[in-house]
């Protein structure tokens, strides 16, 4: 069976290189496998991202070494397998440039150490507790009214003598429960505000057409950062996922509280001030299946998704969508070659208060030869808009 094989150090346009793999095995089985190949002198660490090419007749090829488990257990899904190889091709950029898009460095080598998420769980009712141990007894009222809560989180309201004389006695237990994300919810997670009649429309037109391609024109102020939340939140209840792309720029602080206080810790950041580790732990919850919305600049649309379901790109008209290093690429290209890979599985939204000529002349149907995008508008900011 010849599979190609992407390296992360060499690599060819629009290709993998091209090994025997000795078992048969259907494609989909064996996509974004881990395998040791043999190449020069050396043998090499390398990705299945696809089948290899027909030999012509008389030619052989080197017969791959072993399929390895990764260290972290972190494998490619298929749509960033087939996204690399067509964006290798379309810019025409080496393969193995584009494979560091979708692994960092530090997951390649499995050197990266992951941060746990560590969780205190009540084994005994507070009532159940010695009259004088009022501080444990204060650990159980708290995990009473809150539940089952992060470590970091009860050791506020506790010492960790406390808590460790807890575990001893075996009132609590503290359990590792999924990887623990870089940034944490201050509180917990509460309702997304209501929408106006307007917005409301809009996104029920939009759930009647998903998926679909279309670009979203508000005006400042319109709330289109609240029909974001909605239709990540309707993703999250269909068990798919939601990329939320921004320019740089716009991830403040205020951006990011208020999508943690609807989604909680199921709600991953990426951006260019991560550091390496960073990055790694937030790609490895979202390969996890942990994370259901990921808000991040353009980088984040690499990230690998599991059940992808929605791509928003907030501010579409900024430049910054533009990869200016190779690869070269426009991020709203290659958001709807996922959408196109996926096969009616990804919806992407363009939004902005100044669209893009191109998008904007699309949704007007003006450019016959391109992919027509629906138009949604929302004209009015949100303190003219009707609510009932």
């Amino acid at each position: 069976m010849l599979v190609s094989v992407a390296l992360y150090d060499r690599g060819m346009i629009g290709q993998g290189f091209t090994f025997d793999l000795p078992e048969e095995r259907d494609m989909h089985e064996v996509l974004g496998l881990w395998v040791r190949v043999p190449f020069g002198s050396k043998d090499a660490l390398g990705v299945i991202v696809g089948p290899g090419d027909q030999l012509l007749e008389g030619t052989t090829v080197h017969a791959v070494w072993a399929v390895e488990s990764h260290p972290l257990d972190f494998r490619l899904p298929a749509l960033s397998c087939s996204l690399m190889l067509w964006m290798s091709a379309y810019y025409l950029s080496p393969l193995h440039r584009v494979l560091r898009l979708f692994v960092p460095l530090a997951l390649w080598e499995g050197t990266f150490q992951p941060k746990r998420l560590v969780e205190v769980v009540p084994r005994v009712s507070s009532g159940a507790i010695p009259r004088q141990k009022k501080q444990v007894t204060k650990l159980l009222t708290y995990l009473e009214q809150e539940g089952v809560r992060p470590k970091h989180a009860v050791l506020e309201q506790v010492s960790s003598g406390v808590l460790r004389a807890a575990v001893d006695a075996g009132y609590v237990e503290v359990e590792e429960r999924g990887l623990l994300p870089v940034h944490r919810p201050s509180g917990p997670t509460t309702q997304p505000k209501i929408l106006s009649v307007e917005q409301r429309a809009i996104l029920n037109e939009m759930e009647a057409h998903y998926p679909e391609t279309s670009l979203l024109y508000g005006v400042t102020g319109a709330g289109k950062t609240e029909m974001y939340v909605h239709i990540a939140e309707r993703m999250r209840e269909k068990g798919k996922q939601t990329a939320l792309l921004v320019p740089e720029i716009a991830l403040t602080p205020q951006l990011l509280t208020y999508f943690q206080n609807v989604f909680g810790e199921r709600l991953a950041v990426l951006h260019s001030r991560l550091s390496e580790g960073e990055k790694c732990q937030e790609w490895l919850r979202i390969a996890a299946g942990d994370v259901d919305v990921v808000i991040g600049s353009r980088s984040a649309l690499f990230a690998p998704y599991r059940t992808l379901g929605q791509i928003i790109l907030d501010e579409e008209h900024e430049w910054t969508y533009k990869n200016e290093q190779n690869p070269r690429y426009l991020t709203h290209t290659v958001a709807e070659q996922m959408a196109t890979i996926a096969k009616g599985e990804i919806g992407v939204l363009f939004a902005s208060g100044t669209p893009a000529l191109e998008r904007f002349a699309r949704a007007r149907g003006d450019v016959p030869e391109a992919q027509p995008l629906r138009l949604y508008t929302l004209d009015r900011r949100i303190y003219e808009q009707t609510f009932i």
